[in-house]
């Protein structure tokens, strides 16, 4: 199911033009806002124009239904099989402008711009024609609260390698076309860390610059990769690899030697405390009690597949 791409109109000269692609795949619950978070900024059509493709990878939950609702205001639209996430955003890139000049940006299917972002980003880049440009951004549970938000770091190369601390939100970057084309896209092998990747390609050769204004928000729920602790785990081992191939074999050792010493400070703490009697109870009960929950919580499942760790007695 496809809808051709439709030619862009020519921008004014001192309006930039975005090119912003949805990949998007069973996530209809959240799909309408995140398309209405990209058509209703405000300034779109006087401060800058837009190229919007929403690219869905065969949904079967009415996500191309209601995809369609909007068809006559996107640039490029698809429901069909594709080969990852990766993939997906590599396509859409393909049916909106390819102007070097051009704003160039992704939006998951359950995250939002917030209202005046791309009027923000717009007039950042009038100024000052950026290579790559880092918003304020921030991760929301169910209920609206904050849960995480961009902490501004060191976003250059060396900097960026150590993730962990110098990390910032996807959905609040954004890049000129010129660089996207340059450094080729999104490796359509990587699954977890493929923005990380990109980010530090990108450090090679350009500057990121930092924009203290809220962009964008990201959405906490049980099917997100950033929320499910089997694919987190997953996420850790790929990053490492991606991270040595980039040369960054000290922080990696640091990152595994951080990682196992809190491994083995929960694991004293754990055989200390079964070790004293009423306690001991305790511990081993709530051990069992725990492994029963992970066995039932959809976080801990690989998606589509069991539970990282299933109920049964404590030996210890």
């Amino acid at each position: 199911m496809t809808a051709p791409s439709s030619p862009p109109a020519p921008s004014a000269p001192d309006r930039p033009r975005f090119g912003i692609v949805t990949p998007s795949y069973n996530q209809g619950a959240y799909l309408r806002e995140t398309i209405e978070s990209v058509l209703s900024q405000e300034g779109l059509g006087t401060e800058f124009d837009l190229d919007y493709a929403v690219i869905d990878g065969g949904s079967t939950d009415g996500s191309a239904e209601i995809i369609r609702e909007y068809e006559d205001r996107l640039t490029f639209w698809c429901s069909e099989k594709d080969r990852g996430q990766s993939h997906a955003i590599n396509k859409g890139f393909d049916h909106v402008t390819k102007d070097p000049a051009a704003i160039a940006a992704w939006l998951n299917s359950d995250d939002v711009y917030l209202p005046g972002a791309l009027k923000k980003v717009a007039a950042y880049w009038r100024e000052h024609a950026p290579d790559a440009l880092i918003g304020h951004g921030r991760k929301v549970d169910a209920d609206g609260t904050v849960d995480t938000e961009t902490r501004f770091g060191d976003y250059s190369r060396e900097g960026l390698m150590d993730w962990g601390q110098n990390s910032f939100m996807q959905p609040a970057c954004f890049m000129s076309r010129r660089v996207w084309d340059d450094v080729g896209g999104l490796d359509e092998s990587l699954d977890q860390c493929l923005d990380v990747n990109l980010w530090l390609r990108i450090a090679e050769r350009y500057r990121f610059e930092t924009l203290r204004e809220p962009l964008a928000e990201a959405k906490a729920h049980a099917a997100a990769k950033t929320s499910n602790a089997c694919t987190a785990a997953e996420g850790f081992a790929e990053l490492s690899l991606m991270i040595l191939r980039h040369g960054g074999e000290d922080v990696v050792r640091r990152k595994l030697a951080e990682h196992n010493l809190r491994l083995r400070l929960l694991d004293m703490e754990l055989r200390t405390a079964s070790a004293l009697p009423v306690l001991g109870l305790i511990v081993r009960a709530a051990r069992r009690i725990a492994r029963g929950r992970l066995a039932r919580d959809p976080r801990f499942r690989r998606p589509g597949g069991a539970a990282a760790a299933g109920g049964g007695t404590d030996g210890g």
